[in-house]
């Protein structure tokens, strides 16, 4: 497959890497179903990446968005790719075979100071965009998942408590 080329779905669903789902895991007492799923669905974000970025290379304008981003109900998701992303190795080899190349994590943009109508506008526009783009590639399964039941499930604070009582396992460890 070269470079640029984005597999299919199918394809990148086929993929495994045992190592990532057990330390993901271990890290946020997670069943492995779980941990799967959310391997999975990391790999579903990771290909609609790739996919949208090989769709503006080429210059289609009717993409519904210009950008991806991770939200807050997607919190766990960002983890897995964290957790991905540790194993650079692999990591690298699976952008460069399935995703048309290394997809980057850039961290969160800040939130303006002071918002304004025009940035709240744009906002919503790009959320938008993003909600019917992931409906549109992925269905409506997985958008109810992604913006509905993991913000039930995985809440901000849960996460944040997960990374505290991390946190103090590591320092007890020093």
């Amino acid at each position: 497959m070269s470079h640029a080329t984005v597999a299919s779905l199918s394809d990148v669903l086929g993929y495994r890497n045992a190592a990532v789902v057990a330390a993901f895991g271990r890290r946020f007492d997670v069943s492995p179903e779980q941990a799967e799923l959310l391997f999975d669905d990391t790999l579903r974000w990771l290909w609609l990446c790739g996919k949208l970025r090989a769709t503006l290379r080429q210059g289609i304008a009717d993409a519904p968005c210009s950008s991806l981003a991770i939200t807050p109900s997607m919190k766990l998701i960002d983890e897995m790719w964290h957790t991905f992303l540790l194993f650079s190795a692999d990591y690298r080899q699976f952008c460069d075979a399935y995703v048309g190349g290394f997809v980057d994590h850039l961290p969160e943009a800040p939130a303006p100071a002071t918002p304004t109508p025009a940035t709240d506008s744009t906002v919503r526009d790009r959320i938008e965009g993003q909600l019917e783009y992931v409906h549109d590639e992925l269905g409506e399964a997985v958008l109810r998942r992604w913006y509905v039941e993991y913000a039930d499930l995985h809440t901000l604070e849960h996460v944040d408590r997960i990374h505290r009582s991390l946190a103090a396992q590591e320092a007890l460890r020093r």
